[in-house]
């Protein structure tokens, strides 16, 4: 169903997918059930994981408009040498 190169990148954004979660589960383990604050470490832990989360949703959108708008090249160009 998907091509080679396809599969490749649903591989390597799972992968990013899922690294990203371990990095935010990490610092949501480490928080300091004692306190209702969190620590500067904490903090700067959810923000770089929250920051990479995001960065990898943005670049798998591009990455999915950019293959939609190939996809939609070919099938014009399948359907127009058909006519």
């Amino acid at each position: 169903m998907f091509s080679d190169d396809q599969q490749q990148k649903i591989y390597v954004f799972s992968s990013l997918a899922k690294l990203t979660n371990v990095c935010f589960n990490q610092c949501v383990m480490s928080f300091n059930n004692s306190s209702a604050y969190l620590t500067e470490e904490e903090i700067e832990c959810v923000t770089k994981c929250s920051s990479s989360y995001l960065n990898l949703r943005k670049n798998i959108k591009n990455q999915l408009y950019k293959d939609l708008e190939e996809i939609k090249e070919k099938n014009k160009y399948i359907y127009e040498n058909k006519t």
